[in-house]
């Protein structure tokens, strides 16, 4: 297995890349201080890329789609010291795989990287509503959901997932207009204005 760690902080890169030995048998790491270095290493195929939201050459979320968007066949988490939930929504709304706060201890890392590269998409938020769910909250609605059709209820689990409208599409044999018309209509329904919204609101309901 290839793992590319991007950090600037050499002392943290150093580490993390020690504690890569205990992810995987045989995993081999390559490292990047900068977004420059990150993208002259990404010729080559990895799977995984592990890299801090706030770095040299980095201009926000926009950089941070850029390189999501280079690399669709592998998983991108972000490990960072900011906590921030606007960052947190901000990530994975474009297109991470994961967010993980650098105050995680490292057995708790390994284990969220492991899910990752199962597949599974892992937001702090959520894990916390999975952890203690709300079932009184009043931002929910669970007569809203009785609103939503079969085929927007399989939209929205393939948001839950983390896919992008076009996995959705392919998924579901749709266009991609026809998957974003359903998640405008999961917006309206549910009163959220973000994916990750969506699927938090279905997770506190456990229709998902």
């Amino acid at each position: 297995m290839r793992v590319l760690l991007a950090d600037d902080h050499q002392l943290f890169l150093d580490g993390i890349t020690m504690l890569m030995a205990d992810l995987v048998e045989n995993v081999r790491v390559s490292t990047a201080g900068s977004l420059e270095e990150l993208k002259s290493q990404l010729v080559e195929p990895f799977d995984l890329l592990v890299m801090d939201l706030r770095m040299p050459g980095m201009k926000g979320m926009r950089s941070l789609t850029g390189v999501v968007h280079r690399v669709p066949e592998t998983p991108v988490v972000v490990i960072s010291a900011t906590e921030s939930q606007a960052d947190v929504n901000a990530c994975m709304e474009a297109g991470v795989r994961g967010f993980i706060p650098k105050s995680t201890p490292a057995p708790e890392m390994l284990a969220i990287l492991r899910r990752v590269l199962a597949g599974e998409l892992y937001h702090p938020a959520l894990e916390a509503t999975a952890q203690h769910p709300s079932w009184e909250s009043d931002d929910v609605d669970r007569a809203a959901f009785s609103e939503l059709s079969g085929r927007q209820m399989q939209v929205l689990a393939e948001m839950a997932k983390g896919s992008t409208n076009k996995e959705i599409a392919a998924v579901l044999n749709i266009s991609e207009h026809t998957v974003k018309t359903h998640i405008a209509k999961l917006f309206s329904v549910l009163k959220v204005n973000s994916r990750v919204e969506c699927a938090q609101q279905a997770r506190l309901m456990g229709v998902i």
